[in-house]
């Protein structure tokens, strides 16, 4: 089963499935059947991002998990999930996108009495770790798939950056030629990339799929 915690400033109340549903429709469908999403949602009011203009009702309320440059704020995100995770789990996989995927990676590169059992993580336009970025130069352990659009100029650095806190030989990266949005549709190619990229990355963390 998928965890996925959504990007910061993207989820309207009561509508976090029709966004994911909107997002990756295409991504989905090209994974086919055999994957369980599961949808977490911050609890932070933020304005809507920029990017979901024109596509959702703007006069929604819009939240996100924690303030990236408030490190008690991220902090307080992180013990709010392992206590999601710990009622709600287990959880093989964690996906995640934008502040978001930073979320993520705190969560992964967190002390081992801490650290969730994810077996596998996906990063959307990724962001980097705000508490344990520097932390005894550790790498992300576990196999990931990082998938970011190389004309994203909010997320391809962060993205990039990301992507090197993860064990080489277990990382997949796609990039594509696109913004910030999720490899879908308007692209074949970009979605076969992705959806190759999460397979190898679930066959690893997932041995029995």
């Amino acid at each position: 089963m998928i965890i996925v915690l959504q990007s910061g400033g993207i989820i309207p109340d009561g509508n976090l499935q029709q966004v994911f549903e909107a997002t990756t429709a295409a991504l989905r469908n090209e994974l086919g059947e055999g994957y369980e999403w599961h949808f977490v949602e911050g609890t932070i009011p933020v304005p809507m991002d920029e990017d979901l203009k024109g596509f959702f009702p703007e006069d929604d309320e819009y939240f996100t998990f924690a303030d990236p440059n408030d490190k008690a704020s991220v902090a307080a995100a992180l013990d709010n999930i392992f206590e999601y995770i710990d009622l709600n789990g287990p959880f093989e996989i964690i996906g995640a996108s934008s502040i978001s995927a930073g979320i993520a990676a705190d969560i992964l590169l967190a002390q081992p009495e801490k650290r969730a059992p994810f077996t596998g993580a996906i990063f959307f336009n990724g962001w980097t770790p705000v508490l344990n970025a520097k932390t005894h130069n550790m790498l992300i352990s576990i196999p990931t798939a990082n998938i970011w659009g190389a004309n994203d100029a909010r997320h391809a650095a962060a993205a990039q950056a990301l992507s090197k806190l993860c064990t080489p030989e277990m990382n997949e990266n796609v990039v594509h030629n696109n913004g910030s949005t999720i490899p879908g549709a308007a692209s074949e190619e970009d979605l076969i990339q992705a959806s190759q990229a999460i397979r190898r990355m679930v066959r690893r963390a997932v041995p029995a799929c």
